[in-house]
């Protein structure tokens, strides 16, 4: 069941969180009461303060993944990114610098021979007067300039964790199919409960009223408006394309499907079928000889990441 139903069934773990990111405040909290057991306590060499540090880095990141604060959290980062621009490029402004190499061309070409005098001599004044404001920072300089801050650090790593937390529709199709059938299978589920205790029963949650077309609908509305939104951040200002090849390609099956499906046409049970279960385990495989190869570099890195 998803937060909504916890809080509207006033469960005790909405009681327990006062509604706010009950499934994510549950999940934070249960992680450090096994950290609490001697067996599982994996960071009990960190020094206090260090601890610390990385028990509210881990809860920040955990409760981000809250789809409530989607929305705020993409204005945010968006604000973030913008201001860090802005002074950037008030700072290449006062020093009329132009030589970072992370800096981008002038965005003015530079007047050509045949001009006249007197535009040449207004593109020189209007050059030594506003050089630097010509160039504007790249999305790799932005990056570094908001890492320099433990806000900045902490807005990126939420970032991944929430492309993390929702990435399935960037996988191969046969993947992100699969993903869906037992997302979809969990949905019908909560659908069921709140039938039994009289609530209305949630979008796209009513296994009697799905429909092929009905289903694909909302797989197509959950990339367009929850997905791309997160992945067009980190196509765009992390420079990071390469996940959206498999979006754009998952996407396109789900409207095929919408088109495609006739109204009323019922839900079928959708298996991965031989082929994709060969393909499946030979996707499972390659991934665990990669994470076998650099699992040292990983882990160093996440500490590194969690540490600074």
């Amino acid at each position: 069941t998803n937060n909504a139903f916890q809080i509207a069934s006033a469960s005790p773990l909405a009681l327990y969180y006062n509604d706010k990111s009950v499934l994510e405040s549950f999940h934070a909290s249960e992680a450090f009461a096994i950290l609490q057991q001697p067996q599982y306590n994996f960071l009990r060499q960190l020094p206090a303060s260090e601890y610390q540090s990385l028990r509210y880095i881990v809860i920040e990141l955990v409760l981000a993944t809250d789809l409530e604060k989607h929305r705020e959290f993409i204005s945010s980062f968006e604000k973030l990114w913008d201001e860090t621009r802005e002074k950037l490029e008030e700072g290449f402004a006062a020093s009329g610098s132009t030589d970072n190499p992370d800096a981008k061309a002038p965005l003015h070409a530079p007047s050509s021979p045949t001009s006249s005098k007197k535009d040449g001599r207004r593109s020189e004044r209007s050059e030594a007067n506003g050089l630097a404001r010509t160039f504007a920072p790249t999305p790799r300089l932005i990056l570094q300039e908001i890492a320099k801050t433990a806000e900045g650090r902490l807005m990126l790593m939420k970032l991944i964790i929430k492309c993390s937390d929702i990435n399935h529709p960037s996988r191969p199709t046969f993947l992100h199919k699969k993903w869906c059938e037992l997302i979809q299978e969990e949905f019908f589920l909560q659908g069921e409960k709140e039938q039994e205790l009289g609530f209305p029963i949630s979008r796209g949650m009513d296994r009697k009223t799905a429909t092929k077309k009905t289903v694909a609908n909302g797989n197509c509305g959950f990339i367009q408006f929850i997905v791309n939104p997160l992945f067009d951040l980190m196509k765009t200002k992390g420079n990071i394309p390469q996940f959206s090849r498999n979006i754009d390609i998952n996407l396109s099956y789900w409207q095929r499907m919408a088109d495609e499906a006739k109204d009323g046409e019922p839900l079928t049970p959708a298996t991965l079928g031989e082929g994709g279960m060969k393909n499946a385990r030979r996707w499972y495989r390659m991934c665990v000889i990669r994470v076998c190869r650099c699992g040292r570099f990983v882990l160093s890195a996440l500490m590194i990441v969690c540490l600074v």
